[in-house]
């Protein structure tokens, strides 16, 4: 108390916080003119917020009021007390140095060699000394050395997402602003980049470059006018064969005259054989002497141009027309 007290009064002072996690373990002590001038000690129990702030950054204030009551009715002005609950901070790895802590100047920066994890509030963490590479103050997630892969470069959850070491030259690292990490070549979307890239072969376990495929995959110009003209050259090779007659004036001459004076074809159609096919045609024409001189291609052609009928035989009647 403040105020000297009447011998017959007595005050009682009630003690109060407007906060939960401030808990006042004496809530009333009670002066007389005896004790009026003596000090009494109050202990009030803070609770952690669980929140990892800036060291001596406040977390939190709580409003303790003491209520005084005299026996007598002499009014008394309550007292105010504002205590601030600051923070232990953010572990042996944080960085107490000038640094922009966010607009409350209340985020834990952690030192070189520490990273902050995001999963969820926590210390200052320290970053694994052969697999990552953490070169930097305030840094959220450790980057990953080279030689080493992580399914998500960006994440600072490291147990969720591990580092897993490569083989030599194929992982470079990363240095948290994407995923990419594979070496060129090296698929970035392949676990480990453990395959290769569009373009790429994989040679004695290294992937290199396939120039075959480095060009772009569609036909270029000048493939397509290849195409275009060997197409053309096939086009008018074939009309200019299917133009031709089908059996040269020469040719339809000789045979003419050999058929005039073949007594093959006169004993062919003796008796009651009135007709002949293809393959005895073929027989007799084989016979003659070499003025003919004909392929089986034209024997072929002969045989059709006689056969006006296209019955697959040849009589007596077509053949002198033919003559």
């Amino acid at each position: 108390m403040n105020n000297e007290l009447e011998k017959a009064e007595t005050v009682t002072v009630t003690i109060s916080s407007n906060d939960p996690r401030c808990t006042i373990r004496k809530k009333t002590v009670t002066f007389s003119n005896s004790n009026w001038n003596i000090d009494v000690e109050i202990s009030i129990k803070i609770k952690d917020d669980n929140l990892f702030l800036a060291k001596d950054s406040t977390s939190y204030t709580c409003r303790v009021t003491n209520t005084l009551k005299s026996s007598i009715g002499t009014e008394y002005e309550n007292r105010l007390l504002t205590l601030d609950v600051t923070s232990s901070g953010c572990g042996e790895g944080e960085y107490l140095g000038e640094y922009d802590r966010g607009k409350d100047q209340t985020n834990c920066i952690c030192l070189q060699t520490y990273y902050m994890p995001r999963q969820n509030k926590m210390d200052c963490a320290k970053c694994p000394s052969e697999t990552s590479v953490c070169e930097e103050i305030g840094m959220l997630v450790p980057e990953t050395a080279p030689g080493f892969w992580r399914a998500d470069m960006q994440s600072s959850n490291i147990s969720e997402y591990p580092f897993y070491k490569c083989l030599p030259n194929q992982c470079m690292g990363t240095a948290n602003t994407s995923n990419a990490t594979c070496a060129k070549g090296y698929d970035q979307n392949s676990p480990k980049c453990s395959t290769c890239a569009t373009h790429y072969i994989m040679t004695n376990g290294i992937c290199v470059d396939c120039p075959s495929r480095n060009e772009s995959s569609s036909a270029t110009g000048s493939l397509i006018v290849l195409v275009f003209v060997c197409m053309l050259l096939y086009i008018l090779v074939g009309c200019c064969y299917l133009s031709q007659p089908a059996l040269s004036k020469e040719i339809k001459g000789r045979v003419e005259r050999s058929l005039s004076n073949m007594d093959s074809f006169r004993s062919s159609f003796s008796g009651n054989n009135d007709e002949i096919d293809r393959k005895s045609f073929s027989q007799i024409m084989n016979t003659q002497d070499n003025e003919l001189n004909l392929t089986p291609r034209e024997v072929a052609l002969v045989f059709d141009s006689v056969d006006t009928d296209g019955s697959g035989k040849i009589t007596m009647e077509e053949l002198h027309l033919f003559r």
